[in-house]
């Protein structure tokens, strides 16, 4: 075990991605949603600047091209409101905010997306909390070639692992599957073929 005196040499990309892992579990776990929103905002803040500076383009800037045009004002709302209310206070101190869990959910899919497309890899969890997302929200993700849709299968394969569980479940019984990261879902989603359709 770790001293908690020692320190830790981190790259910003690690911090990012355990934060996202952090924000995972905390989500499938109900535990505090408003940390799980923050956690995932803060994560999104870094690969922001790290995909600048590697002049790559992600999910995090052409959205509009992974989510079907008619949930983008939808996913829009469910990220910003939040975010800029959690970030500030400067003008309105005592405000408050109808918080809604499906903004983190929102904002960890494109994170998520984003961090592998940076990255070139996933973690167990970025792919578990993958496969929970687009088998509830199926018609949410825009296909490169609605007549040749890779997203067909792996809704396929993604069903047959989420089973109906609800997400405490689910999460507690694949975690350590190893046949999740075998799907290579992620890598489906933010692979090369789909950035040349303007899928990133």
């Amino acid at each position: 075990m770790q001293d908690n005196n020692d320190p830790e040499i981190l790259t910003k990309l690690e911090a990012a991605k355990r934060q996202l892992d952090t924000a995972i579990y905390l989500y499938f776990n109900n535990l505090d949603s408003v940390s799980t929103y923050a956690l995932t905002a803060a994560a999104i803040d870094v690969l922001k600047d790290i995909a600048k500076s590697k002049n790559i383009q992600t999910a995090l800037e052409e959205f509009k091209n992974v989510i079907k045009p008619e949930y983008h004002d939808y996913f829009l709302d469910l990220i910003n409101k939040p975010k800029l209310f959690f970030k500030h206070a400067d003008q309105d101190p005592e405000g408050k905010l109808k918080f809604y869990p499906r903004s983190s959910e929102a904002l960890m899919f494109i994170a998520i997306i984003a961090y592998v497309q940076i990255s070139g890899n996933s973690t167990q969890d970025m792919e578990v909390y993958c496969i929970w997302d687009i088998t509830r929200n199926p018609d949410l993700i825009k296909s490169p070639d609605p007549e040749n849709d890779p997203f067909k299968e792996i809704l396929k394969k993604a069903n047959k692992i989420q089973k109906g569980l609800n997400k405490e479940s689910y999460y507690n019984g694949f975690i350590s599957d190893p046949n999740v990261k075998k799907l290579n879902i992620l890598k489906t989603i933010a692979n090369k073929n789909m950035s040349d359709q303007k899928i990133i």
